[in-house]
């Protein structure tokens, strides 16, 4: 019944039980539906499992929330972006480097000529 998303009160009447029984057995459902994810997970990630549980123990030691975890996710993409700035801006200070380099070079050479 719960399976074919039957509202709570609809089982209760059905099945003639008291609300904290069905709640119960409602309770008992959800965990069984989370389990099989569970077990789904688990034949994803089989032969991490270690590392799996290494990373679920350090997000719980750390308490981060769902949102923090997400940040942490897309922080790769970000520091990639960051590196390719920072690659741009060298280039840009070495091209007005080498700019400087020959204008005090042609400086030079014009206070040599006033001489």
């Amino acid at each position: 019944m719960f399976q074919d998303g039957r509202p709570l009160t609809e089982v209760a009447i059905e099945l003639d039980i008291e609300t904290p029984t069905v709640i119960c057995y409602y309770d008992d459902y959800l965990k069984l539906v989370n389990m099989a994810r569970l077990v789904v997970i688990y034949n994803d990630v089989k032969d991490d499992i270690l590392l799996f549980l290494r990373l679920y123990g350090r997000i719980k030691k750390e308490k981060l929330s769902k949102p923090q975890i997400v940040g942490l996710l897309k922080m790769p993409n970000r520091l990639l972006d960051l590196g390719k700035k920072v690659d741009l801006y060298n280039n840009h200070i070495w091209s007005l480097h080498e700019q400087k380099l020959k204008l005090e070079k042609e400086i030079g050479i014009l206070s040599d000529v006033l001489r």
